[in-house]
Formats: C-alpha cells, structure tokens, sequence
C-alpha cells in the first residue's frame, strides 16, 4: 500500500509514520507526499505576519470551508492551528514533545515528494523537501513541480492536485513512480 497525502494529509501520513516507523516499514510500499511541509511557510518577515494573521482568523473554528487556494476539502481547524505554529517556531513537534523530523529518521520507506513552484506561501519547496529528507530510507525523491524542471506550469499549492494540467503532467509521474516499487506489493490508498 502506498499513503498518498496533498498538504495537511500529507503531513498527517509524515506524523502516522514517525509514529508507527515499524508498521509503515512493514506494510507500506511507499509514501507520496505533494504540498505538504510544516517549517518553513513563515520564512520571510511578509509571509511570518500572514501565517501569524491567518493563525488570529483560525481562532477557534473547529473546521475551515474548502477553498480554492488550499485544496478541495474542509481543514481540520485543529490541525492548521497546529500548522501554524509549526511554521511560525520552525519546530515540527506534537503536543507530547515528540520531534516529528527526528523521528522519521527511524522511517525507512520510498518517499516521494513533490512541491509546487509556483507555492510560495502554503508550502514552499525548501519545507517540502526538509520534510522528504528527514526520512531515514535510501529511497527519498524530491520533485519540484515548474516549468524549470520541465512540468508545463509552475503549479500552485491547490493545482498542483486539481489542475488539469496536473492529470496530464503530476499524475503520471506520481503513478510511475508507484508502479515501480509496487514489484514489492501494495496499493495506493489516497488521504
């Protein structure tokens, strides 16, 4: 089985396997992480005071309507509070104190994770890749999604999931990469 999570569900695969490293090790074939990073969306003075700002809106709503710049589900408010401070610290760690990087050191699965060039606010490329090296496999790709790198747009945090463009140009890449290790077995269950 591969864990395929874009932004908060990819975060809450990256967590469930620092948490279970034995378990993901044992029954997973891989984990595809697209948009999702929780240390570095506040890395400039402008983008600090936004998820600051955005952290005061949350306040305490138990859930965010889905939106077109974040993604097509409703938010947990809960796990955005979180993912603000997360940023806002620059510190990945629970509420128990657990050191969700550190951890996932001891995590040894394919990884592959994909960022949005064009994202430059919800996940910025150099979280999404901190978050895909913390893994402790051999197996950990980092692919950033923009035209530089040969996709056919710079994408966005929400297209790189529901653009058209991304049927044609992120999935296949997304499949192949499944279809390869899944020599091992699995199936991909998406979150």
């Amino acid at each position: 089985m591969t864990l395929i999570g874009h932004s908060g569900g990819g975060i809450a695969a990256a967590i469930w396997a620092a948490r279970n490293p034995d378990v993901a090790r044992d029954h997973l074939a891989g984990v595809v992480l697209l948009a999702a990073q929780a240390t570095h969306a506040a890395s400039t003075p402008l983008a600090w005071a936004r998820i600051r700002g955005y952290l005061a809106w949350i306040g305490r709503r138990n859930w965010l309507a889905a939106n077109r710049m974040v993604g097509p589900e409703a938010e947990s408010g809960q796990l955005m509070r979180q993912w603000c401070q997360w940023n806002l610290q620059r510190r990945f760690v629970g509420h128990d104190g657990m050191n969700y990087l550190q951890a996932l050191s001891q995590v040894r699965i394919p990884v592959l994770a994909l960022a949005g060039a064009g994202d430059r606010l919800i996940a910025p490329w150099q979280g999404c890749e901190a978050l895909a090296s913390a893994f402790g496999g051999t197996d950990v790709e980092f692919v950033l999604c923009g035209k530089a790198t040969g996709f056919v747009e710079d994408y966005s945090h929400s297209r790189l999931l529901m653009a058209g463009n991304a049927q044609s140009d992120v999935f296949p890449r997304i499949a192949q990469w499944i279809r390869l290790r899944a020599e091992q077995g699995g199936q991909a269950l998406v979150s």
